[in-house]
């Protein structure tokens, strides 16, 4: 029963998400710090300024409310077109300004409040349970009642749907979808503060432990998938009593905390996530660098830095250590957010697990100073490997949530565990390395030039990652998943290396951080500072290198704190507070950070020096590129292999999109698949190329059965796809799109190319795309700098480059001219004719098809309903019935092109 109490209360939190998300696509990661604000402002009505409950409890509610619109209408609303991780960045921001903004205001203990409801006890049961909890209980579930009939039967709830869904055509039937979102903001904030008052008299008042409320609520909430108020009810119940229960038969300390975190893994193991939808918007993700090496401008650096480090004071190199240190935190989420798009909320607590690790080895002498901070280190990686693994089943926001319960976790199970950590800290012996002492208290620069080469060494190895194979992986997996998958890359085994590299250097600059002082304390390591950690790496710029140095100058300590505390005693206790502001500035303003910033003037400032001298800088051309342009162009051929399809059906939600559907894609052949509108086409590439889950029917490619393989498996033993959106990987250019295309998809580059990635030419099939496709001027290039028919012959050559037997190509015309389309034609009947590669053609221009295809299969509502010659098909009825029955005008000129007026094609 006292479970369910405190269950209540998560409800209330997680109703309120689920209104927020429901309204508006956004995760509120910001919600527990809202009720908190709640919490904290009805003390204050209640105990200084003397109001009465009746009046503080509404006005707090509002208050709170009133914050959601602010976040609203300050933050999100300009950052409606944003992507999806910069928005969940955002509530961040807003967190960290609330949390950081409450403990300037009150920063002791925890307050004691006093209760709103009556405080009798009844007996229900065998138990006494206070008056009190039931009232709340029953609260709860008549406001999940209301809440869950308002939204499903007002106009208001349809609208609410209608605004996350497609805002445009909400403001075309005349409502404001800004207006329906701030009023869902607001309940859905309300409901936070609502919490954070009825929690008051149960949970004393803390600043930290009502923010992290957002756990156990999110826990909840993704019960019900962030959609469901039942859902969210019952899951917030239970999440209650199973932490009553465990607190009262689990003696262990830290389980309790620890509950949410196992909720929601439970959940993902048992639901999961397939690949994004062919639906997914392109949107613009934070720029990254290209990890080229300047050998000059690194030597340079490197020498100042050392010249710094040996000339300032004691208290300067301490500054300098842990602004290295954090920066080397901060390094970590330019592998795993900046380049593979994966938003963990948990690097803090993996440099807390190497700290731990290093400081139990070095504490109890089983090794010295450096072999214990390297197996620290060495050790966090099979923990990156682990939550890789753990969020294998889920993406975006999912996956900010589970990593964040996992700080949460480590925070209750290791850093406040007296078994162990004993009473909080370790005392460690001095640091020294091969008999020369480097410990940062007696010896702080040589303390200093130990993490800087630390951190040089990092930051090369992260620009090797970059620049080799596995970094266009990364790179392609943060771009597009599917596209990715298409091309033989596995966005399993990207994701691994992405976490696995990330807790390495996590894990290297928590253990350094710890030996800076005789005595480690793990109350650093809560999990907050990884919410903060991740505010550092954006302002710096979480794509870039150099990024960590700027991000990591708004932490604690940082030499920028030094300097603010050299100009007054308090005023560096504000920069953690300005740091959030200024994430969301960053967000709002400057989205890929100081460094990009900074290169930007750089770059600008150079052309300018250039342009006074009377000169220019020259644009360089990679070797690769220049290699490729210099291809001969020799006719390729692919090993010939057959395409088998042999009664495929798939349904969705109970709704057939194909039935018994069969044909066959010999070697040199072109296949054409024509079809009306929802047919069921690109339904059948989906399916064949492994996007889709078949309800039955068999695939084969050279006899091989592939039905069960992934879409990645497929593509490497040669069946690849282009897709009607193109999905082009924007951040790479050209030439690492054919690249990434062509490249052996062994595991070594994830470990080989963080010391040296190899340099490989182009391959012989990639180099023969370059020449067939004509794209050699454009290999330097960014998809999104090229004219819209260059882009879809790259969408077709980076198919090709992969040297596939069977292509399956989606709309390979959309959105080209006549002139465009029939050079097209020519391209592909080369690739048939001369590389011998089989083509499955899908494509609405019948007439591009009819003219080029060898046999062309007709399909209509799933079925086939013809197939066999052009000539054939354009004479069958049921093709040409099926054709006319679409209620298309031009259906007809379509399919008989002869009858089409002449005039509009001579004026196209």
């Amino acid at each position: 029963m006292l479970g369910l109490a405190t269950g209540s209360l998560y409800v209330l939190l997680a109703l309120g998400l689920v209104i927020i998300y429901r309204g508006s696509g956004v995760v509120n990661f910001a919600h527990g710090a809202i009720a908190m604000v709640a919490g904290f402002l009805y003390w204050y009505l209640t105990h200084d300024a003397g109001f009465p409950v009746w009046a503080a409890v509404p006005l707090s509610i509002v208050a709170a409310g009133c914050v959601g619109l602010l976040i609203h209408y300050g933050v999100m609303r300009p950052l409606r077109e944003a992507a999806a991780l910069t928005r969940i960045i955002a509530t961040l921001a807003v967190m960290i300004i609330l949390q950081e903004g409450m403990a300037l205001i009150y920063n002791g203990p925890a307050l004691v409040v006093a209760p709103q409801l009556p405080t009798g006890t009844v007996t229900l049961f065998g138990a006494a349970v206070g008056v009190d909890k039931l009232i709340i209980l029953g609260g709860v579930l008549v406001i999940s009642a209301l809440l869950g009939a308002f939204y499903r039967y007002t106009q208001f709830g349809r609208m609410s749907a209608a605004a996350t869904q497609n805002p445009q055509a909400l403001a075309g039937l005349g409502h404001s979808p800004s207006l329906v979102l701030g009023v869902n903001w607001f309940i859905g904030a309300a409901m936070a503060g609502a919490a954070g008052v009825m929690l008051a008299p149960i949970e004393n008042l803390s600043v930290t432990d009502y923010t992290l409320l957002v756990v156990p609520a999110l826990a909840a909430a993704v019960v019900g998938s962030l959609s469901s108020f039942p859902l969210a009810l019952a899951g917030g119940l239970v999440i209650g009593v199973a932490q009553s229960e465990v607190s009262r038969y689990v003696t262990a300390p830290g389980w309790t905390d620890a509950v949410p975190f196992l909720a929601m893994i439970i959940l993902l193991l048992l639901r999961g996530e397939r690949l994004t939808s062919r639906t997914q918007a392109s949107v613009r993700l934070p720029r990254i660098g290209t990890g080229r090496l300047r050998p000059g401008s690194i030597m340079v650096a490197f020498v100042l830095g050392v010249l710094v480090i040996e000339t300032v004071s004691a208290q300067w190199n301490g500054a300098i250590t842990t602004s290295l240190g954090t920066a080397l935190i901060v390094l970590s989420l330019v592998v795993v957010t900046g380049y593979s798009g994966q938003l963990s909320l948990a690097q803090f607590a993996m440099a807390g697990w190497g700290a731990w690790i290093a400081g139990l080895l070095a504490k109890s002498g089983a090794l010295p100073f450096l072999p214990a901070v390297l197996v620290g280190a060495a050790a966090t990686l099979p923990l990156g490997l682990v939550v890789g693994a753990i969020t294998l089943r889920s993406r975006g926001v999912n996956l900010a949530i589970v990593t964040l319960g996992l700080a949460v976790a480590l925070n209750s199970l290791v850093f406040n565990n007296p078994a162990s950590v004993g009473d909080g800290t370790f005392i460690i012996p001095e640091a020294k390395i091969g008999g020369l002492d480097v410990g940062s208290i007696v010896y702080p620069q040589r303390y200093s030039l130990v993490v800087l080469i630390a951190f040089t060494l990092a930051c090369l190895a992260v620009a090797n990652i970059r620049r080799g194979r596995s970094g266009r992986r990364l790179v392609a997996v943060r771009s597009n998943e599917r596209a990715a998958a298409s091309l033989g890359v596995s966005v399993k085994t990207a994701k691994l290396a992405a976490f696995g590299w990330s807790g390495l250097i996590a894990g290297l600059g928590g253990a350094l951080l710890a030996f800076q002082n005789p005595n480690i304390d793990f109350s650093s390591y809560d999990p907050l500072q990884s919410v903060n950690v991740i505010g550092d790496a954006v302002v710096g710029g979480i794509g870039l290198i150099t990024g960590p140095l700027a991000g990591s100058q708004l932490g604690p300590g940082s030499v920028v704190s030094t300097a603010l505390d050299n100009l007054g005693n308090s005023a560096s206790l504000y920069l953690p507070f300005a740091g959030g502001v200024l994430l969301a500035v960053t967000l709002l303003t400057q989205p890929d950070g100081i460094a990009a910033k900074l290169s930007e003037q750089a770059a600008f400032l150079s052309h300018h020096i250039a342009r006074l001298a009377g000169g220019h800088l020259p644009r360089i051309r990679s070797k690769a590129a220049s290699s490729a342009q210099d291809a001969s162009g020799t006719p390729h051929t692919v090993p010939p292999r057959e395409l088998s399809i042999d009664s495929l059906s798939v349904s969705f939600s109970g709704v057939k999109a194909l039935t018994n559907v069969g044909l066959t894609v010999g070697p040199g052949e072109i296949v054409g698949l024509i079809g009306p509108n929802g047919a069921g086409k690109t339904t059948l590439i989906d399916a064949a190329t492994g996007f889709i889950r078949t309800d039955r029917g068999r695939i084969t490619l050279a006899g091989e059965d592939i039905t069960r393989r992934t879409a990645s498996a497929r593509a490497r033993r040669g069946l690849a796809r282009s897709f009607q959106s193109l999905e082009l990987f924007d951040d790479l250019t050209v030439l690492d799109n054919l690249r990434t295309a062509s490249e052996p998809s062994n595991l070594g580059a994830y470990l080989t190319d963080a010391l040296w990635p190899a340099k490989r030419d182009l391959t012989v099939a990639a180099k023969a795309a370059v020449s067939e496709f004509r794209l050699a001027g454009y290999l330097d290039n960014r998809p999104s700098e090229l004219p819209y028919g260059v882009r879809r012959l790259v969408g077709i050559a980076r198919c090709v480059a992969a040297n596939p037997s069977v292509v399956a190509l989606d709309e390979p015309a959309a959105g080209l001219d006549s002139h465009e389309a029939a050079e097209l034609g020519v391209l592909l009947r080369n690739l048939a004719r001369e590389w011998g590669m089989g083509i499955l053609l899908v494509e609405h221009n019948v007439e591009l098809v009819l003219g080029l295809c060898d046999r062309v299969y007709a399909l209509d509502f799933g079925h086939v309903i013809a197939d066999g010659t052009p000539g054939e098909i354009r004479d069958d009825p049921a093709v040409v019935s099926a054709y006319l029955g679409t209620g298309d005008d031009h259906a007809d000129d379509d399919f008989h092109p002869h009858l089409a007026d002449t005039t509009a094609d001579t004026e196209s």
